[in-house]
């Protein structure tokens, strides 16, 4: 099976040791995406909804490069400074997303640098 690496210049640069992305076969694996803005490099800040368009959007270009995209999106993966917070996230995700919407789990984490939401996820482009 053939992996490569998606990082395209539509989605910020990894801040670490690992990929943005990966295709193995015909899945799509979409590392932990925060609310960065990929021309400024700084955290688009001031609301969890406003954080997880951009995040979302991130994960688009990412998939984009890939050469799929968020309708095959299976399973997605939250983290969040605050749980209390959360109906903001779901206001977010049903804008962005048509039915059915990807399977997902929430948990309540400290994120890098005063991030509020982190999403990572699984996309599967097979026919």
């Amino acid at each position: 099976m053939i992996t490569k690496a998606i990082a395209p210049e539509a989605a910020p640069p990894a801040s670490g040791a690992y990929s943005p992305a990966l295709r193995v076969g015909d899945w799509v694996f979409v590392s932990g995406q925060r609310g960065i803005s990929p021309t400024t490099g700084r955290l688009e800040a001031g609301t969890v909804h406003a954080e997880t368009q951009r995040a979302l959007l991130n994960i688009a270009a990412l998939l984009q490069a890939a050469g799929t995209s968020v309708d095959c999106i299976v399973s997605v993966d939250v983290c969040m400074s605050d749980l209390s917070l959360l109906p903001e996230l779901d206001r977010a995700f049903e804008e962005f997303f048509d039915a059915p919407l990807p399977a997902r789990s929430v948990m309540q984490a400290a994120l890098q640098d005063g991030a509020m939401v982190q999403i990572s996820c699984v996309a599967y482009c097979g026919r």
